[in-house]
Formats: structure tokens, C-alpha cells, sequence
């Protein structure tokens, strides 16, 4: 069965959108898209078939003020996103569709970025804030605080 995952290096970003020395560190399934950082940015891309996927959302690492973790109850983002998930993993023949763990979204400057279980929103922020550290350090020499 073909995959709509992205292959090769970019992982789903528009090549004519990569900035000079920029890198894909990580990528995950997003609501609607792909959420990818690389080494200068966290994006978010927009539609879930990569042919037809551009940038809908994007900030510069060290411009991030928030990122967090928050646990969601009856939020109509997540409604809106297991009614998506369930029908598209039905249409594949998922023997999964139906079991969803969505309690928590990772949330970046306010903009959602993913939603799921703690372990892999875990794993989100830790890639976004490892990232934002390293290009902090490469720009600043320092790491920059978060906003509250």
C-alpha cells in the first residue's frame, strides 16, 4: 500500500522554501499536515497529502516565546481532529482507527502543533526546545529564556 508519508531529506518542506544551511532535525504527523523543526525553524505545513502541502505557520527557533504541554478536555480542535483520524484510518484499513490517545496537544506560541498522548508531546517539546537552545547558543551564545 503507498504511503502519504514524506520521504527523502525534507521530509514534506517545499524545497524552494529551505533556507541556506537549513536542516530537518524532526518531523511528525500534525493535525491537517506535517510539523517539522529544522535548524533554524519550527513550521507547521498544511494539508495531509505532502504533493500538496506549504507552509501554513512557521517561527524562527529563537523568536519561540511558549512552548508547552497542555492537557485538553472536551477541546473541539481534538473532536475535530479524532473524527479526522478515525475516518482517514478506516479509509486505510487501520486495524488502529478507533483507538486514539488524545489528552494532551503541544502547543507553540500558541499555535497547535500536535495532539496526542505524554509521551510523544514529550518527545515534540523536547525537540523543539533542544533545538531553540542550539540556535540560541549559535546566535547569542546563550540560552534565551521563554516568555510567560
Amino acid at each position: 500500500m503507498p504511503s502519504d508519508e514524506p520521504e527523502g531529506p525534507l521530509h514534506g518542506l517545499p524545497t524552494a522554501a529551505v533556507r541556506v544551511g537549513e536542516s530537518v532535525l524532526h518531523h511528525w504527523g500534525a493535525p491537517e499536515g506535517r510539523g517539522i523543526v529544522t535548524s533554524q525553524r519550527c513550521l507547521l505545513l498544511g494539508h495531509p497529502r505532502p504533493l500538496h502541502r506549504e507552509i501554513v505557520w512557521e517561527r524562527d527557533l529563537e523568536k519561540i516565546e511558549q512552548l508547552e504541554v497542555v492537557a485538553l478536555s472536551d477541546d473541539p480542535e481534538v473532536v475535530a481532529f479524532v473524527q479526522q483520524s478515525l475516518a482517514g484510518g478506516a479509509k486505510r484499513g487501520d486495524p488502529t482507527a478507533g483507538v486514539i490517545n488524545c489528552e494532551y496537544k503541544i502547543v507553540v506560541d500558541g499555535v497547535s502543533m500536535y495532539v496526542g498522548n505524554a509521551a510523544k508531546c514529550g518527545e515534540i517539546q523536547a525537540w523543539v526546545d533542544d533545538a531553540r537552545t542550539q540556535r540560541s547558543m549559535a546566535l547569542f551564545g546563550r540560552i534565551l529564556p521563554y516568555r510567560t
